[in-house]
Parts: structure tokens; sequence; C-alpha cells
């Protein structure tokens, strides 16, 4: 039998300080493609460094939380900072990357 997770539940309950990283002044903006260069990258370093990784998109589905706003006119992607980088170091840790492959 196989288990479903729910990335964005996983992720609050595995980070408890998401919960106290609202700041608005840490707000960042980019582009689509961007935003996918960013999970390409990880994905590349976490195969490089324990030789298997979530694809990129998959790996977006973790990011959810930290997502303010999706612009579909202009393409672009509004997301907290902060949030962000507690979320990509996750990710790209041990426990993760040992436990998710």
């Amino acid at each position: 039998m196989y288990l479903i997770i729910n990335p964005i539940e996983k992720i609050k309950k595995t980070i408890p300080e998401l919960k106290t990283a609202d700041n608005y002044n840490e707000m960042k903006t980019i582009s689509n493609q961007s935003w996918h260069n960013r999970m390409k990258t990880i994905e590349t370093k976490n195969l490089n460094k324990y030789k298997k990784s979530l694809i990129f998109s998959s790996l977006e589905y973790y990011f959810n939380p930290c997502i303010v706003c999706l612009n579909s006119s202009n393409n672009t992607i509004t997301f907290n900072m902060r949030k962000y980088k507690l979320i990509k170091e996750y990710v790209m840790g041990e426990e993760f990357n040992y436990e998710n492959n």
C-alpha cells in the first residue's frame, strides 16, 4: 500500500518557524521562469549531493507556503524570502532527501 503525502502539511509540521516568518518587508517578485530555474537548481544540487532527488515540479509543492501571489498576466511570482530560505534549507538537507527517495 502506498502512502500519499501532503507536502504542504508535512512542511508546516517539520518547520514550525514558518508560522512566525510572515514579514512583508521580505517579499520578492520574480518571473515564473526564474522560479522554475530555482527549483531546477535545487533538484540538480540534490542529485549531485545525494544521487537522487524529487523532480523540480514536485519540489514546487513544498514551496507553496512561501508563495504570496501568482500573477498570470505578468507571469510573475511573489514570495516570502525568509520562508523560502527555511524551506530550501530543509529540502536540500539529508533528512528530507533520505526520507523521500
